[in-house]
């Protein structure tokens, strides 16, 4: 896996550290207030439509990658899941309960420990059923809207100013798309050209 220029690892740095400040701050006061009710296997929220960054995309695959994740099953269930989320709209995306590709049979996350920063902020203090996609109850939930958005903004900021690209896509497209740009088969400049191809057939 190669490295990328210094510029676009400086990016990713700053990205991954922003993100871990941004939950840590979140976490602290969320649970100073609250119960949290999440707990391992429970991955109703796992179903949720995610749009991430090939930033994060790229901190991701180098966490599967590093662990030894990124077998043959798990590059199948990118593939199936890129294929059914493309140009899927949200609400249908929402009542499909497509799960994660990151997904094991034991409902954890192969990626938790770099997962993107939608999924770190999705905590939630009520009933884990009423988080299922069927029946979501935002009401338990943490409001996350105004520090998504804030680090979305950032993020959108950073990524351009590096001259990469802020497109969001579905997870399992964003990483299929990570590990084209690291194995060297696409430039980082060309990912929107690439995406065009991809959707568009051009």
């Amino acid at each position: 896996m190669r490295r990328l220029p210094l510029y676009a690892e400086r990016a990713i740095g700053e990205l991954q550290a922003a993100r871990g400040y941004t939950v840590t701050e979140f976490e602290k006061q969320f649970r100073a207030i609250n119960a949290v009710s999440c707990k391992p296997g429970c991955s109703n929220c796992c179903h949720y439509p995610l749009l991430i960054t090939v930033g994060e995309a790229i901190i991701l695959y180098r966490f599967l990658a590093q662990k030894g994740r990124l077998t043959g099953v798990m590059r199948k269930k990118l593939q199936d899941h890129a294929d059914l989320t493309s140009l899927l709209d949200p609400a249908v995306w929402m009542r499909s309960n497509i799960s994660c590709p990151l997904l094991d049979t034991s409902n954890k996350c192969q990626g938790y420990e770099a997962r993107p920063l939608a999924c770190r902020l999705l905590v939630s203090a009520d009933d884990p059923e009423a988080c299922h996609p069927h029946a979501f109850n935002p009401a338990g939930m943490a409001n996350t809207a105004d520090v998504f958005k804030a680090v979305v903004a950032f993020e959108t900021k950073l990524l351009g100013t590096h001259g990469m690209s802020s497109i969001r896509m579905p997870i399992g497209r964003a990483v299929l798309i990570a590990d084209r740009v690291l194995t060297g088969a696409i430039q980082l400049n060309g990912i929107e050209r690439a995406l065009y191809k991809e959707y568009t057939g051009a």
